[in-house]
């Protein structure tokens, strides 16, 4: 029996790749930690 592949939905104007478009894994990994950091430090201000 096959099994069918989940597509995830777009919404209009969103690229085909899930991860952005042209980053090395290095960059994405790079942005994702400035992003969780950036979180913190926000979360951290409204305590």
């Amino acid at each position: 029996m096959e099994r069918r592949i989940r597509r995830k939905k777009r919404m209009p104007g969103e690229l085909a790749s899930s991860t952005d478009a042209g980053l090395t894994l290095r960059a994405e990994l790079q942005k994702d930690m400035l992003e969780c950091l950036a979180d913190s430090i926000l979360n951290s201000k409204q305590e």
